[in-house]
């Protein structure tokens, strides 16, 4: 551990949240409190590991300078107006300011938000496309979709449908055309739990691939 209190799970998994969207050795410090060094020494180690990413977040970054905002996979515009900022400016009393804070933090929206955006994309159209399946099968009054988190969807389910219902769900969701479209090489893949409250106690995707029993 860097502190003495977080895990080393903790501790990656913070390292990993402040430069996977092109965070800076001084966002590795903040996140885990190791001292500068470090920090730099983390971020060039993850620079040199991950080449493509890195030349990707320079792609965002030039794209947002040019023309003021991003795209999700979608097309969705994600505007990124501060990346176009000079590095100082004056105000309306002639004091010098330093815009190198707003000019950072639009460039790390530039990397995050086509990837949340493309995400949120993702999840509504799979809302959409769930919703027109349950619509045909006459299933409205027995799927209610009650809510959604980022990139989870929360139904209650009538018991006489349930096996059916969540392999068409998981087909909606993971197979949309829309998506496919795309030719990802990497295809998406989701996890299902149940149970009768909100605890879930049930990974249906473990018990289909042998990981748990069935309950």
């Amino acid at each position: 551990t860097l502190d003495g209190s977080a895990t080393t799970v903790e501790v990656a998994k913070a390292t990993n949240f402040a430069l996977c969207y092109g965070g800076s050795g001084k966002a590795v410090v903040r996140s885990t409190g190791c001292d500068e060094n470090e920090g730099r020494r983390i971020k060039k180690q993850f620079d040199d590991a991950y080449k493509i990413l890195a030349n990707w977040w320079s792609v965002q970054h030039e794209h947002g300078r040019r023309f003021g905002f991003v795209k999700t996979a979608f097309g969705r515009h994600y505007p990124v107006p501060d990346i176009q900022l000079p590095r100082f400016s004056t105000d309306k009393t002639g004091r010098r300011i330093n815009n190198g804070g707003f000019i950072a933090k639009a460039e790390r929206n530039a990397v995050n938000g086509p990837i949340q955006g493309t995400g949120a994309d993702i999840i509504k159209l799979a809302m959409s496309r769930v919703y027109r399946s349950c619509k045909k099968r006459g299933w409205l009054e027995k799927v209610m979709m009650i809510a959604t988190m980022h990139d989870e969807l929360v139904f209650e389910i009538d018991l006489d449908i349930l096996e059916e219902a969540i392999e068409i769900i998981c087909e909606d969701m993971a197979s949309n055309p829309v998506i496919i479209s795309r030719k990802w090489r990497v295809p998406l893949t989701l996890d299902v739990e149940a149970g009768f409250n909100w605890m879930v106690p049930w990974n249906i995707t473990e018990m289909q691939h042998g990981k748990e029993d069935w309950a």
